[in-house]
């Protein structure tokens, strides 16, 4: 198409993965859609449907809604249409590099002085350098006007009806397409140029794995644990003062009766290994589980966080289904929050599966093996390497730990674009197959009663608002167990959870590292593999 040419000129297309058609609407409609475009230069972009092409003006400040409010708007060249439902990151060394966001989409008419062949005066306004239109979106509607003062350079301006406003106006960030933020976005982007080159080095270097199930062997990467963020601080027996952070009190208080663990135990370890847990609950909703007089009396789960707490202690404030009011969840952002938290007697964090600024989206799918006594670990064992070999195939990474009780969670990395009902789905799936493949082992069926011994498979752990207990976490139970990342030859039927406790946690992440580092920097397609799943 020769309205393209300029585009396709100044781009890489099969480098850069942007739209390259110019097909035509099919839809009554023409279709408007806002850009928001990190690049050097960072501006938004509003385009036009018309004509097979999106025509299209970089405006720098964004619409406003000011009435007689002009705002700079460059025209550029055309885009191809599938550009309209083009949103991620565009790689260094092409043209526009940077993170790219549908940050408003919807319906554009042109408004004619006498509301007749709207198209036909379109195309006169477009010559002459006048164009009034409306726009109906998902965040900007109302009337504007671009008009041409030289060359390319146009004003876009706001007219005055009654969605005009000379009130100051905040703009959802989130993109009207995939709900993601920028800095999902970005991420998602860095997580997928990841994955092409992992994708890339696996071309290089596979080879053929056997078809036995057996515990895998694995090109293992130590991550060093992170050096403890350093504190000053000043202790005594009963408290430890620390600059800018929480006064930690009742060391000496004794937590585990029978293992002889204080509140202090319990503090120092999360203050050495708060660098490397903070990261997996950052931005995420909490809920406590609190133990304040040990774990031999009654605890208690705490979400909504009311009254006084410190300014490092980060909320958000949560609307709830089921009770009608508004919860101030806890966030962990750093790691004097995470030491302010134990110090009020919790003992483990249970964080949301999706993240604050896009709750209705997870980013991590859970699988619990939920076994009905510990002695049945062989089984959980051969279960969880069932699923490895799936995803595997699948070509996904997957990273296990023991629950610090008597199962497994496998957590999977995906991209926050499916919503917890389609991960379910997938889960149903996944877990339908794993059904037949161990009909003597696994049940689906939610009823204890009705599961006669059998290893429970839980898709429901994935559903807005749940929590899972966060990796690392210490567990309430005798010994002191810790929610432990293992590495998949480490599955083995002799594996015992309980072999992972207060006392010996800190050894062994020495030894082997973050074993989930790279959990952080993946993100996965489910919408993809439930496709795949499904042929």
């Amino acid at each position: 198409m020769v309205r393209l040419h300029e585009y396709r000129r100044k781009r890489n297309i099969k480098g850069s993965k942007e739209p390259d058609k110019g097909l035509s609407s099919q839809e009554k409609g023409l279709h408007f859609v806002i850009h928001r475009h990190q690049s050097a230069r960072p501006h938004f972009d509003l385009r036009l449907e018309w004509k097979g092409v999106l025509k299209s003006w970089a405006v720098p400040k964004g619409p406003s809604l000011v009435p007689g409010e002009a705002r700079l708007a460059i025209m550029v060249e055309d885009h191809p249409l599938d550009y309209g439902n083009f949103e991620g990151v565009i790689p260094q060394g092409h043209y526009g590099a940077g993170t790219l966001q549908v940050w408003d989409c919807g319906i554009y008419m042109e408004l004619s002085s006498s509301g007749q062949n709207s198209r036909e005066q379109f195309e006169k306004g477009l010559n002459k350098g006048h164009l009034k239109f409306h726009l109906d979106g998902q965040k900007v509607k109302g009337a504007f006007s671009l008009v041409r003062t030289k060359e390319n350079q146009w004003l876009l301006i706001k007219k005055r009806d009654k969605y005009s406003t000379f009130k100051a106006h905040e703009f959802d960030d989130r993109s009207a397409l995939s709900h993601r933020t920028m800095e999902d976005i970005t991420r998602e982007g860095e997580v997928q140029e990841a994955n092409r080159l992992r994708e890339k080095r696996k071309k290089l270097t596979r080879v053929k794995r056997p078809r036995k199930r057996a515990p895998p062997k694995e090109p293992w990467v130590k991550h060093p644990m992170p050096a403890p963020k350093v504190f000053k601080e000043t202790s005594s027996r009963e408290t430890c003062v620390i600059e800018n952070g929480p006064t930690l009190s009742k060391l000496s208080k004794i937590m585990w009766p029978d293992e002889k663990l204080s509140k202090g135990d319990l503090l120092d370890y999360y203050k050495k290994v708060g660098t490397m847990l903070v990261p997996y609950i950052r931005d995420r909703l909490l809920s406590l589980n609190r133990f304040p007089n040990g774990i031999h009396n009654q605890g208690f789960y705490q979400k909504n966080i009311t009254g006084y707490h410190p300014k490092f202690l980060q909320t958000e404030t949560v609307a709830s289904h089921s009770s009608g009011r508004s919860i101030s969840y806890p966030l962990c952002q750093n790691e004097e929050s995470l030491l302010y938290l134990v110090n009020q007697g919790c003992v483990e964090m249970h964080a949301w599966l999706s993240k604050r600024h896009s709750l209705q989206f997870p980013d991590l799918c859970v699988i619990d093996i939920d076994p009905p006594d510990e002695t049945r670990m062989p089984d959980v064992v051969e279960i969880a390497l069932y699923f490895y070999e799936v995803l595997r195939r699948l070509d996904w990474e997957a990273y296990p730990k023991t629950s610090g009780g008597r199962g497994m969670h496998i957590y999977i990395p995906i991209m926050p674009s499916a919503t917890f009902d389609e991960v379910r789905e997938f889960l149903a799936v996944l877990f339908s197959n794993a059904e037949t493949e161990f009909p003597d082992l696994i049940s689906l069926e939610q009823n204890p009663d009705k599961r006669r011994g059998k290893i429970y498979l839980d898709a429901l752990r994935n559903s807005y608002g749940k929590t899972m207990a966060s990796v690392y976490s210490v567990r309430p139970r005798l010994g002191a167990p810790v929610s432990c990342p293992l590495r998949w030859d480490e599955l083995r039927p002799s594996l015992r959870p309980e072999t992972f406790h207060l006392r010996n946690i800190l050894k062994r992440l020495e030894k082997v590292g973050d074993l989930w580092h790279e959990l952080l920097f993946q993100a996965f397609d489910l919408k993809k593999a439930m496709r795949r799943l499904k042929t």
